[in-house]
């Protein structure tokens, strides 16, 4: 299922990559799902539910997927 929602990317002191999503809403997914959050950049996190909590734990980046209606040949 696709939505849009408002994020929030939490990143470890000392680190350059996202630990944590908050999500509003949370997603309607269950405890453990992975879900895939596409940044406003185009980048896509792979995200862990929580409970019932608005935090998700990034757990990778997921696969990008290609959105070009026909492939460029050089």
């Amino acid at each position: 299922m696709l939505a849009n929602v408002s994020y929030k990317i939490h990143v470890a002191p000392g680190s350059r990559s996202a630990s944590v999503a908050e999500f509003d809403p949370k997603p309607p997914a269950t405890d453990g799902e992975l879900v895939h959050l596409t940044l406003e950049d185009g980048r896509v996190l792979n995200c862990q539910i929580v409970d019932d909590s608005p935090y998700c734990a990034v757990v990778g980046d997921a696969p990008i997927v290609e959105r070009r209606q026909t492939i460029r040949i050089e």
